[in-house]
Protein backbone atom coordinates (compact mmCIF):
# COMPACT_ATOMS: atom_id res chain seq x y z
CA UNK A 1 0.00 0.00 0.00
CA UNK A 2 0.82 3.49 -0.52
CA UNK A 3 -0.35 6.95 1.52
CA UNK A 4 -1.00 10.06 -0.84
CA UNK A 5 -2.77 13.37 -0.12
CA UNK A 6 -5.48 14.60 -1.95
CA UNK A 7 -3.14 17.27 -3.14
CA UNK A 8 -0.93 15.32 -4.39
CA UNK A 9 -3.63 13.34 -7.11
CA UNK A 10 -4.87 16.59 -8.20
CA UNK A 11 -3.07 15.91 -11.61
CA UNK A 12 -5.88 13.15 -12.19
CA UNK A 13 -7.81 15.35 -13.44
CA UNK A 14 -6.14 15.22 -16.95
CA UNK A 15 -6.76 11.28 -16.82
CA UNK A 16 -10.40 11.72 -16.78
CA UNK A 17 -10.13 13.98 -19.91
CA UNK A 18 -8.23 11.74 -21.54
CA UNK A 19 -10.19 8.22 -20.77
CA UNK A 20 -12.19 6.21 -23.14
CA UNK A 21 -15.49 4.86 -21.96
CA UNK A 22 -14.21 1.84 -19.25
CA UNK A 23 -11.05 3.48 -18.84
CA UNK A 24 -8.69 2.11 -16.19
CA UNK A 25 -5.28 3.34 -15.63
CA UNK A 26 -1.93 1.78 -14.09
CA UNK A 27 -0.41 2.44 -10.47
CA UNK A 28 2.70 1.06 -10.49
CA UNK A 29 6.07 0.87 -7.93
CA UNK A 30 9.02 -1.17 -7.43
CA UNK A 31 10.94 -1.33 -3.76
CA UNK A 32 14.19 0.85 -3.48
CA UNK A 33 13.12 3.45 -5.64
CA UNK A 34 12.27 6.76 -5.28
CA UNK A 35 9.10 7.20 -7.62
CA UNK A 36 5.66 5.66 -8.13
CA UNK A 37 4.68 6.26 -11.84
CA UNK A 38 0.83 6.65 -13.57
CA UNK A 39 -0.26 5.33 -17.02
CA UNK A 40 -2.89 5.41 -18.65
CA UNK A 41 -3.68 4.47 -22.72
CA UNK A 42 -7.04 5.64 -24.66
CA UNK A 43 -7.60 6.81 -28.23
CA UNK A 44 -6.45 10.28 -27.22
CA UNK A 45 -2.98 8.88 -26.29
CA UNK A 46 -0.73 8.02 -23.49
CA UNK A 47 -0.19 9.63 -20.46
CA UNK A 48 2.36 9.26 -18.07
CA UNK A 49 2.70 10.86 -14.49
CA UNK A 50 5.42 10.30 -11.65
CA UNK A 51 5.24 10.96 -7.84
CA UNK A 52 8.25 10.92 -5.80
CA UNK A 53 7.91 8.55 -3.16
CA UNK A 54 10.24 5.99 -0.87
CA UNK A 55 8.53 2.87 -2.61
CA UNK A 56 9.10 -0.23 0.31
CA UNK A 57 7.49 -2.99 -1.44
CA UNK A 58 6.57 -3.69 -5.02
CA UNK A 59 2.92 -2.80 -6.31
CA UNK A 60 1.05 -2.73 -9.74
CA UNK A 61 -2.69 -1.60 -8.96
CA UNK A 62 -4.91 -0.78 -12.14
CA UNK A 63 -8.10 1.06 -11.54
CA UNK A 64 -11.30 2.13 -12.83
CA UNK A 65 -10.45 6.00 -13.86
CA UNK A 66 -13.68 7.54 -13.61
CA UNK A 67 -14.67 6.15 -10.29
CA UNK A 68 -11.05 6.30 -8.30
CA UNK A 69 -11.00 10.45 -9.12
CA UNK A 70 -14.63 10.78 -8.66
CA UNK A 71 -14.01 9.48 -4.99
CA UNK A 72 -10.69 11.24 -4.27
CA UNK A 73 -12.44 14.72 -5.70
CA UNK A 74 -15.08 13.78 -3.46
CA UNK A 75 -12.59 14.24 -0.25
CA UNK A 76 -11.36 17.10 2.00
CA UNK A 77 -8.61 18.56 0.77
CA UNK A 78 -6.32 17.42 4.17
CA UNK A 79 -7.15 14.18 4.31
CA UNK A 80 -4.68 10.95 3.43
CA UNK A 81 -5.62 8.66 1.10
CA UNK A 82 -4.33 5.10 1.71
CA UNK A 83 -4.00 2.96 -1.60
CA UNK A 84 -3.92 -0.68 -1.85
CA UNK A 85 -4.73 -3.29 -4.35
CA UNK A 86 -8.19 -3.44 -3.56
CA UNK A 87 -8.97 0.68 -3.90
CA UNK A 88 -8.67 3.12 -1.44
CA UNK A 89 -9.18 3.99 2.66
CA UNK A 90 -9.36 7.35 4.65
CA UNK A 91 -10.32 8.02 7.98
CA UNK A 92 -11.26 4.33 8.60
CA UNK A 93 -13.61 4.13 5.58
CA UNK A 94 -12.87 1.94 2.98
CA UNK A 95 -13.72 1.87 -0.86
CA UNK A 96 -12.82 -1.54 -2.57
CA UNK A 97 -12.38 -0.61 -6.24
CA UNK A 98 -12.92 -3.17 -9.13
CA UNK A 99 -8.92 -4.02 -9.92
CA UNK A 100 -9.44 -4.95 -14.20
CA UNK A 101 -8.37 -7.85 -15.42
CA UNK A 102 -6.59 -6.48 -18.43
CA UNK A 103 -3.24 -6.23 -20.07
CA UNK A 104 -1.48 -3.07 -19.48
CA UNK A 105 1.85 -2.90 -21.49
CA UNK A 106 5.02 -1.07 -20.56
CA UNK A 107 5.47 2.14 -21.27
CA UNK A 108 9.17 1.86 -21.27
CA UNK A 109 10.15 3.58 -24.37
CA UNK A 110 8.11 6.76 -23.24
CA UNK A 111 9.41 6.54 -19.88
CA UNK A 112 13.03 6.14 -21.22
CA UNK A 113 12.30 9.25 -23.38
CA UNK A 114 11.06 11.16 -20.64
CA UNK A 115 14.17 10.82 -18.46
CA UNK A 116 16.48 10.93 -20.83
CA UNK A 117 18.85 14.11 -20.84
CA UNK A 118 20.33 14.27 -24.91
CA UNK A 119 19.09 17.19 -27.28
CA UNK A 120 15.86 16.55 -28.67
CA UNK A 121 13.45 18.04 -31.67
CA UNK A 122 11.46 20.46 -29.87
CA UNK A 123 8.79 23.17 -31.19
CA UNK A 124 8.47 25.70 -28.92
CA UNK A 125 4.60 26.12 -29.39
CA UNK A 126 3.05 29.56 -28.58
CA UNK A 127 -0.26 31.44 -29.10
CA UNK A 128 -2.11 28.45 -27.85
CA UNK A 129 -4.83 30.85 -26.86
CA UNK A 130 -5.33 31.74 -30.81
CA UNK A 131 -6.96 28.57 -30.82
CA UNK A 132 -10.34 29.99 -29.80
CA UNK A 133 -10.78 31.86 -33.36
CA UNK A 134 -10.61 28.65 -34.98
CA UNK A 135 -11.82 25.98 -32.58
CA UNK A 136 -15.48 25.74 -33.99
CA UNK A 137 -14.30 24.14 -37.44
CA UNK A 138 -12.52 21.38 -35.57
CA UNK A 139 -13.84 18.11 -36.87
CA UNK A 140 -15.45 15.56 -34.84
CA UNK A 141 -13.52 12.44 -35.41
CA UNK A 142 -10.38 11.18 -34.43
CA UNK A 143 -8.15 12.61 -37.14
CA UNK A 144 -9.21 16.14 -35.71
CA UNK A 145 -6.49 18.04 -36.35
CA UNK A 146 -4.66 21.82 -35.57
CA UNK A 147 -2.45 22.32 -38.72
CA UNK A 148 0.46 24.31 -39.00
CA UNK A 149 0.60 25.83 -42.27
CA UNK A 150 2.82 28.85 -43.75
CA UNK A 151 2.71 30.87 -40.30
CA UNK A 152 -0.84 29.56 -39.72
CA UNK A 153 -3.10 27.41 -37.24
CA UNK A 154 -5.44 25.73 -39.62
CA UNK A 155 -8.74 23.36 -38.98
CA UNK A 156 -11.01 21.85 -40.87
CA UNK A 157 -14.22 19.67 -40.53
CA UNK A 158 -13.02 19.16 -43.95
CA UNK A 159 -16.76 19.83 -45.10
CA UNK A 160 -18.45 23.30 -43.59
CA UNK A 161 -15.47 25.39 -43.56
CA UNK A 162 -12.10 25.91 -42.37
CA UNK A 163 -10.91 28.18 -40.46
CA UNK A 164 -7.01 30.15 -40.52
CA UNK A 165 -5.15 32.26 -37.69
CA UNK A 166 -1.86 33.92 -38.09
CA UNK A 167 0.75 32.80 -35.56
CA UNK A 168 4.49 33.90 -34.47
CA UNK A 169 5.05 30.13 -34.09
CA UNK A 170 8.90 29.78 -34.95
CA UNK A 171 9.48 26.06 -36.78
CA UNK A 172 10.40 25.80 -40.21
CA UNK A 173 8.35 22.57 -40.89
CA UNK A 174 4.57 21.95 -41.29
CA UNK A 175 3.48 20.18 -38.50
CA UNK A 176 -0.16 18.42 -37.25
CA UNK A 177 -1.11 18.79 -33.71
CA UNK A 178 -4.30 16.65 -32.47
CA UNK A 179 -6.72 19.40 -31.68
CA UNK A 180 -6.95 17.62 -28.06
CA UNK A 181 -3.73 18.94 -27.55
CA UNK A 182 -5.03 22.86 -28.37
CA UNK A 183 -7.74 21.54 -26.23
CA UNK A 184 -6.19 20.51 -22.98
CA UNK A 185 -3.94 23.23 -22.74
CA UNK A 186 -6.82 25.86 -23.38
CA UNK A 187 -8.53 24.56 -20.48
CA UNK A 188 -5.77 24.74 -18.53
CA UNK A 189 -5.01 28.53 -19.83
CA UNK A 190 -1.50 27.56 -21.37
CA UNK A 191 -0.71 30.03 -23.69
CA UNK A 192 3.15 28.64 -24.95
CA UNK A 193 4.83 25.17 -24.37
CA UNK A 194 7.56 22.97 -25.62
CA UNK A 195 6.41 20.06 -28.11
CA UNK A 196 9.15 17.12 -27.88
CA UNK A 197 9.10 15.31 -30.77
CA UNK A 198 10.35 11.61 -30.93
CA UNK A 199 11.84 10.27 -34.29
CA UNK A 200 11.36 12.64 -37.77
CA UNK A 201 10.00 16.32 -37.28
CA UNK A 202 8.07 15.45 -40.68
CA UNK A 203 6.34 12.45 -40.16
CA UNK A 204 7.25 11.58 -35.87
CA UNK A 205 6.24 8.39 -33.63
CA UNK A 206 4.77 10.62 -31.25
CA UNK A 207 5.49 13.54 -30.26
CA UNK A 208 4.40 14.69 -26.15
CA UNK A 209 4.68 17.58 -23.89
CA UNK A 210 4.71 17.96 -19.74
CA UNK A 211 2.30 19.72 -17.39
CA UNK A 212 3.62 19.62 -13.86
CA UNK A 213 4.00 15.91 -13.19
CA UNK A 214 2.31 14.22 -16.34
CA UNK A 215 3.35 13.66 -19.90
CA UNK A 216 1.01 13.98 -22.53
CA UNK A 217 1.89 10.88 -25.49
CA UNK A 218 0.29 11.67 -28.61
CA UNK A 219 0.65 8.91 -31.21
CA UNK A 220 1.48 9.32 -34.81
CA UNK A 221 -1.88 9.64 -36.99
CA UNK A 222 -2.52 10.25 -41.19
CA UNK A 223 -4.01 13.61 -40.85
CA UNK A 224 -6.05 14.37 -43.90
CA UNK A 225 -6.03 18.35 -44.06
CA UNK A 226 -4.42 19.23 -46.90
CA UNK A 227 -1.69 21.30 -47.30
CA UNK A 228 -4.12 25.07 -47.98
CA UNK A 229 -1.63 26.86 -49.62
CA UNK A 230 -0.76 24.84 -52.11
CA UNK A 231 -1.70 26.80 -55.50
CA UNK A 232 -4.16 24.18 -56.91
CA UNK A 233 -5.65 24.35 -52.87
CA UNK A 234 -5.84 28.12 -52.89
CA UNK A 235 -7.55 28.33 -56.30
CA UNK A 236 -10.60 27.56 -54.36
CA UNK A 237 -10.66 30.41 -52.10
CA UNK A 238 -8.27 33.05 -53.27
CA UNK A 239 -10.94 34.39 -55.45
CA UNK A 240 -9.94 38.02 -57.52
CA UNK A 241 -13.29 39.96 -56.54
CA UNK A 242 -14.23 41.04 -53.50
CA UNK A 243 -17.49 42.85 -51.52
CA UNK A 244 -17.03 44.87 -48.55
CA UNK A 245 -19.29 45.53 -45.72
CA UNK A 246 -19.70 46.53 -42.33
CA UNK A 247 -19.64 43.39 -39.48
CA UNK A 248 -21.62 44.56 -36.84
CA UNK A 249 -24.30 45.27 -39.04
CA UNK A 250 -24.20 42.09 -41.07
CA UNK A 251 -23.77 40.04 -38.34
CA UNK A 252 -27.25 41.50 -36.72
CA UNK A 253 -29.01 40.82 -40.12
CA UNK A 254 -27.22 37.17 -40.71
CA UNK A 255 -28.45 36.96 -36.19
CA UNK A 256 -32.18 37.66 -37.61
CA UNK A 257 -32.18 35.45 -40.84
CA UNK A 258 -30.91 32.27 -39.16
CA UNK A 259 -34.26 32.86 -37.16
CA UNK A 260 -36.10 32.02 -40.43
CA UNK A 261 -33.79 29.97 -41.87
CA UNK A 262 -33.85 27.09 -39.34
CA UNK A 263 -36.14 24.75 -41.00
CA UNK A 264 -34.16 25.24 -44.25
CA UNK A 265 -31.58 22.65 -45.04
CA UNK A 266 -28.01 23.60 -43.88
CA UNK A 267 -29.90 27.17 -42.58
CA UNK A 268 -29.86 27.80 -46.34
CA UNK A 269 -29.76 31.74 -47.26
CA UNK A 270 -28.91 33.70 -50.52
CA UNK A 271 -26.65 36.43 -51.06
CA UNK A 272 -27.52 38.70 -54.02
CA UNK A 273 -25.00 41.32 -55.17
CA UNK A 274 -25.98 44.62 -56.41
CA UNK A 275 -24.19 47.66 -57.44
CA UNK A 276 -23.69 49.17 -54.23
CA UNK A 277 -25.28 47.01 -51.72
CA UNK A 278 -26.29 43.00 -50.95
CA UNK A 279 -29.38 41.60 -50.33
CA UNK A 280 -29.71 38.58 -48.08
CA UNK A 281 -32.62 36.75 -48.62
CA UNK A 282 -34.49 33.93 -47.18
CA UNK A 283 -36.11 31.68 -50.48
CA UNK A 284 -36.65 28.41 -48.87
CA UNK A 285 -39.82 28.76 -46.81
CA UNK A 286 -41.41 32.18 -46.58
CA UNK A 287 -39.49 35.22 -48.15
CA UNK A 288 -37.58 37.36 -46.03
CA UNK A 289 -34.86 39.47 -47.25
CA UNK A 290 -32.64 42.74 -46.17
CA UNK A 291 -30.87 45.07 -47.65
CA UNK A 292 -27.06 46.48 -46.60
CA UNK A 293 -24.87 48.96 -48.01
CA UNK A 294 -21.70 47.31 -49.59
CA UNK A 295 -18.53 47.92 -51.80
CA UNK A 296 -19.00 45.69 -54.82
CA UNK A 297 -16.64 44.98 -57.32
CA UNK A 298 -18.14 45.15 -60.83
CA UNK A 299 -17.10 42.28 -62.32
CA UNK A 300 -19.86 40.23 -59.46
CA UNK A 301 -21.95 42.59 -59.48
CA UNK A 302 -25.40 40.74 -60.09
CA UNK A 303 -23.77 37.29 -58.66
CA UNK A 304 -26.40 35.16 -56.29
CA UNK A 305 -24.85 32.61 -54.21
CA UNK A 306 -26.10 30.38 -51.44
CA UNK A 307 -24.33 29.96 -48.38
CA UNK A 308 -25.28 28.79 -44.15
CA UNK A 309 -26.49 31.37 -42.28
CA UNK A 310 -24.83 29.35 -39.35
CA UNK A 311 -21.48 29.37 -40.53
CA UNK A 312 -21.75 32.99 -41.80
CA UNK A 313 -22.68 34.52 -38.66
CA UNK A 314 -20.98 32.37 -36.53
CA UNK A 315 -17.32 33.56 -38.54
CA UNK A 316 -17.74 37.30 -38.46
CA UNK A 317 -17.76 36.40 -34.01
CA UNK A 318 -14.18 35.87 -34.17
CA UNK A 319 -12.99 39.01 -36.90
CA UNK A 320 -11.66 41.74 -34.94
CA UNK A 321 -12.09 44.15 -37.27
CA UNK A 322 -14.65 46.70 -38.70
CA UNK A 323 -15.11 45.28 -41.94
CA UNK A 324 -15.62 42.41 -43.41
CA UNK A 325 -14.18 41.38 -47.08
CA UNK A 326 -15.90 38.68 -48.61
CA UNK A 327 -13.88 37.09 -52.04
CA UNK A 328 -15.82 35.70 -54.73
CA UNK A 329 -15.08 35.10 -58.58
CA UNK A 330 -17.29 35.57 -61.94
CA UNK A 331 -16.99 32.17 -62.79
CA UNK A 332 -19.47 30.25 -61.51
CA UNK A 333 -17.64 27.27 -62.00
CA UNK A 334 -15.01 28.08 -59.91
CA UNK A 335 -16.72 29.98 -56.97
CA UNK A 336 -17.65 27.04 -54.78
CA UNK A 337 -16.23 28.70 -51.30
CA UNK A 338 -16.35 32.43 -50.06
CA UNK A 339 -13.25 33.46 -47.86
CA UNK A 340 -13.86 35.96 -45.49
CA UNK A 341 -11.22 38.67 -43.80
CA UNK A 342 -11.36 41.80 -42.29
CA UNK A 343 -8.63 44.75 -43.00
CA UNK A 344 -6.53 43.46 -40.14
CA UNK A 345 -6.17 40.58 -41.87
CA UNK A 346 -5.25 38.17 -39.01
CA UNK A 347 -7.21 35.34 -39.54
CA UNK A 348 -9.62 34.20 -42.08
CA UNK A 349 -12.53 31.93 -43.03
CA UNK A 350 -13.45 30.00 -45.76
CA UNK A 351 -16.64 28.25 -46.02
CA UNK A 352 -18.27 25.83 -48.81
CA UNK A 353 -21.32 27.57 -50.63
CA UNK A 354 -24.37 25.77 -51.17
CA UNK A 355 -26.37 24.38 -53.51
CA UNK A 356 -28.71 27.37 -54.64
Amino acid sequence: MIQLTKEQLNFMSIYTLWMDKDQAFRLTGKKGNDKIIFTQRSQKGLLISTIDYNVKEDFDYNFDTDIFVSLVKSLPNEIQITITDKGIEFLKNKYDIKNYDIMFEDFDEQLKEINTKDPRDVIPLVDIEKFKYIKDSVGVDDLAAVAFQKNHFITSDRINYTSFIKTDLKFTEPFYFASDLFLLLSSLNINSRNIIISGDRKSPDYYYVTIDNTSVFFIKKDYALPDMFDPETMKMYEHKYKFEVNKSQLKIILDRMKIVARANRDSRIFIELKENEIIIRNNDNQLAYEKLDAIVDKPVVDLNFAISAIYFSQVLTYLQGDKVLCFCTDNEEDFVTLKIIDEKENNFYVISLLEG
